[in-house]
């Protein structure tokens, strides 16, 4: 199945929400320095990534063949 790129903007719109929500409240709650941010926000931005690349690229090919299944019927 070949489900191209279409996935990566849901994932980068959803991912970057996300993320920059959790980065705003821990900034004004707990007031860390910049390097703590630089430190922390990486790894959980690519750790989030790959997981939701694995299952939305999961889905959209299950999709894909359920599509092209009820069209050959």
């Amino acid at each position: 199945m070949d489900v191209g790129d279409g996935f990566v903007v849901p994932i980068l719109m959803v991912l970057g929400f996300g993320v920059l929500g959790a980065a705003i409240w821990f900034d004004f709650t707990y007031n860390p320095p910049l390097w703590l941010h630089a430190l922390i926000w990486p790894p959980v931005v690519l750790a989030l990534a790959l997981a939701m690349t694995r299952y939305l690229k999961s889905f959209l090919a299950v999709q894909q063949y359920h599509v092209r299944r009820t069209e050959l019927e």
